[in-house]
This record gives C-alpha cells, structure tokens and sequence, in this order.
C-alpha cells in the first residue's frame, strides 16, 4: 500500500510533519480520535498529527508515503486502495484522499495533538 501527498499538499502540512507521527484514521466509531455515538454516513478519514513518541496500541500497522511511515488501524485497511494520493483543494482549503477506484473523502479531517486525545 502507497500514500502519495501531492506537492500542494505537502507544502501546507510540512510544518505538522518536523516532530510528528502520521496517522490516517478511517472514522470507524472507536479509537481516541471518534466522538462517543459520532457514526458517518459514508466514509470519513483523517489525518491526525501526534507527537512522535506517542504510541497508540489501535494504530498497529503502517503504509509507505512519501513523506514517511504513515499509521492506519489494521483492521481498517481493507478501506484502503493500493494506491492513495492525498489532494489539496487550494480553493476550499480541504484535503481529499483519492484512491485507484476514486474518491475515497472528500473532506479529509485535520486533527493536530500531542498526547493521542483530540
């Protein structure tokens, strides 16, 4: 599996990257970063930047992009294409994630932490 963020989008994130890990959470309903009852209609990702020495026992595998590792919930791979780019609508400001099959959101949530809660 393969995440590509394309330029525009690197540029407006690199500043998150310097002292973070990277996750990229499918909205299933559970983990630290999904509000209690907060179920989407459809699929929901977000990228959520945590401190580096944060471990979070529910991200337990990790995909190659080309800004590095990237975590994702096992169990939530099988939502994942092979190949993934993660777009920057310069106009609205908000991140899509695109897969070989198409859009996979729209409207990639932005989450920044340093101790694993949103």
């Amino acid at each position: 599996m393969k995440l590509i963020f394309s330029d525009s989008a690197q540029r407006e994130l690199e500043a998150d990257l310097d002292s973070n890990k990277v996750l990229l959470d499918y909205d299933d309903g559970i983990g630290p970063f999904s509000k209690e009852g907060d179920f989407p209609n459809g699929q929901h990702f977000r990228l959520v930047f945590v401190d580096k020495a944060t471990t979070l026992s529910d991200f337990d595998q990790t995909i190659d992009s080309n800004l590095g590792l990237v975590w994702i919930k096992g169990e939530a791979s099988d939502q994942l294409d092979e190949q993934m780019k993660i777009r920057l609508n310069a106009r609205w400001h908000t991140f899509s994630l695109v897969g070989s099959n198409g859009i996979l959101d729209e409207t990639v949530e932005i989450i920044h932490t340093s101790n694993g809660q949103s």
